[in-house]
């Protein structure tokens, strides 16, 4: 581990875990003097994504400024993105220039950021392009989140084993080993729930390890235990899309009423309008109209 890594690890680890209070609180502990300036970018490239993923979004953008370094100028675009849904298109086609830089297109920061805004549009072959060639243990696992978004668990488990190699016990392989298992089924899901308990036990409960658990139990069929966890999800983080996805999942297994359903999809809409469950929801509406109206 570098001695930049090994300095941060307490915030790093809090901020893959989705404890995004527990991340600031500790990148502010750090005095004037304690790290150097690599390490200091370092710490504020985890600080402002997690401030970006409780909703901070204008502190990042009046934080960061014009002449900030590379590594937090993306971030910056990161939380525009995240913050102007009229903007998201344009940032995306400035993102692919960007990233035709030679320097910028290898610097596994900027790799992460630009991979993680083309991975939230829906451009996952931009995004896979970002990071495939990175060892970046944070862009493998992102590439590994990929590859089970498209049904590709031969290439997840692929990234989860370069992973291992690289590092065996880091967090986010923990993580990305209970996805894997969780996506295979069999025992591979109770080992899944060990992990993310464990590590609830030991760092704390959060909404990305709640999302885990809930998903484990809806492999498991056990639907009242995964509405249980996606809602405690939402006391943590009431804007956490993958909870309410999941959770609209989960009522749908549960012949919950209609307007019940249409309450979350609402919601869903109202923080993230182009989300997948959304536009795929729509397809398929679209399709049995079609399928109607030829059939009338």
């Amino acid at each position: 581990m570098s001695n930049a890594a090994s300095d941060l690890f307490e915030l790093i680890n809090f901020f893959v875990l989705g404890n995004y209070q527990a991340a600031i609180n500790e990148g502010v502990s750090f005095g004037t003097g304690q790290l150097r300036e690599g390490d200091l970018v370092l710490r504020d490239f985890y600080v402002y994504r997690s401030y970006i993923a409780q909703g901070n979004y204008q502190l990042v953008l009046s934080e960061i400024k014009d002449n900030a370094p590379a590594a937090l100028q993306i971030v910056k675009l990161l939380a525009t993105y995240s913050y102007r849904e009229e903007a998201k298109d344009g940032i995306v086609n400035a993102l692919k220039e960007w990233m035709k830089d030679g320097v910028r297109a290898n610097d596994p920061l900027q790799q992460l950021i630009a991979a993680t805004i083309f991975f939230a549009h829906g451009n996952l072959q931009d995004a896979l392009r970002c990071v495939h060639q990175s060892s970046n243990i944070e862009c493998l696992a992102l590439l590994a989140q990929i590859y089970l978004r498209i049904n590709r668990l031969d290439l997840a488990s692929k990234e989860m084993r370069r992973m291992e190699q690289t590092d065996d016990d880091h967090t986010l392989t923990q993580l990305t080993r209970a996805w894997v298992g969780i996506a295979e089924g069999g025992e591979k899901v109770e080992e899944a729930v060990q992990t993310l308990t464990t590590l609830s036990e030991r760092y704390g409960s959060s909404a990305t390890l709640l999302n885990g658990l809930g998903v484990a139990a809806l492999q498991q069929q056990q639907f009242g235990e995964a509405e249980q966890c996606f809602l405690r999800a939402l006391e943590k983080k009431p804007s956490d899309t993958d909870a309410i996805s999941n959770l609209i999942t989960t009522y749908s297994h549960q012949n919950k009423s209609s307007e019940v359903i249409q309450r979350q999809l609402n919601q869903l809409a109202s923080i993230s309008p182009q989300h997948p469950t959304l536009t795929s929801r729509a397809a398929l509406e679209d399709q049995f109209d079609r399928l109607q109206k030829q059939f009338a």
